[in-house]
């Protein structure tokens, strides 16, 4: 790790989920106005091929109602609320799934933040990694430099570095061998792994990427995964954490 970097950079996994429904303008909003460097959010594809902020293929868990992004189009995925009401109770007004456009758009107001866009397996199965780029290539437009494509696909991430010249970072679904291997062959500019897929007390295998980990849930280990080689670290409580690991 280089020596020039003193405390980790905290992603907010989802935006600030503490405050807000995930994925949504507010939560990805709220994290950039807390001045955090980084905020990741997810991407799905609508019946039209417009790329949605969310999460799940399902809307059950977050607006508790049946349906699927991919079946839906856009327009009346506009209409639906996903406020989370499980976990956060009633909204007052509606908190549709944003657009990727819009949700790229403020980025306009933090020249300085960075976001990770996931593009998620279900929505590249639905159609297909050349149209997946494309798609959100498009939503972003010229926010594209201030943005990392992110998948566990590595396949995808490959071709929007060739084909638009994005950073990129590759999900490992397994900590391994073979992972290692690939990771060498593909050379991206980040690497997110799952802690708990990680070896106990074993320092992250080194190369040209940033290691990033999610599922950091404490100061303890934020500051034990700093060690071990994780410059990035994400997490649903990245602002509480960036205030105390780092005291800004």
């Amino acid at each position: 790790m280089p020596k020039s970097i003193r405390h980790p950079e905290f992603i907010a996994h989802r935006g600030a989920v503490t405050l807000y429904p995930e994925n949504t303008l507010p939560a990805i909003e709220g994290a950039l106005r807390g001045g955090l460097p980084w905020v990741e959010i997810d991407v799905q594809f609508s019946a039209d091929h417009q790329a949605i902020v969310i999460h799940d293929e399902s809307l059950r868990r977050t607006a508790g109602r049946p349906g699927r992004v991919c079946e839906m189009h856009s327009e009346d995925l506009a209409q639906v609320s996903v406020h989370e009401e499980r976990r956060l109770g009633p909204a007052p007004t509606a908190i549709p799934p944003p657009l990727l456009a819009d949700a790229a758009a403020l980025l306009d107001g933090f020249p300085g933040a960075g976001m990770f866009v996931e593009i998620k397996v279900d929505g590249i199965r639905h159609i297909g990694r050349e149209r997946a780029i494309e798609v959100v290539n498009k939503a972003l437009g010229h926010r594209a430099p201030q943005c990392v494509i992110l998948s566990y696909d590595a396949e995808v991430v490959e071709l929007a570095r060739k084909y638009h010249g994005y950073r990129i970072g590759w999900v490992l679904s397994d900590y391994d061998r073979q992972a290692r291997k690939l990771a060498a062959e593909l050379g991206p500019d980040f690497l997110f792994v799952n802690l708990s897929k990680v070896p106990g007390g074993e320092a992250l295998f080194e190369g040209p990427w940033r290691w990033a980990v999610y599922e950091v849930s404490s100061a303890q280990l934020a500051r034990d995964w700093f060690g071990r080689g994780a410059e990035l670290l994400e997490s649903f409580i990245a602002g509480e954490l960036a205030a105390e690991v780092t005291g800004q």
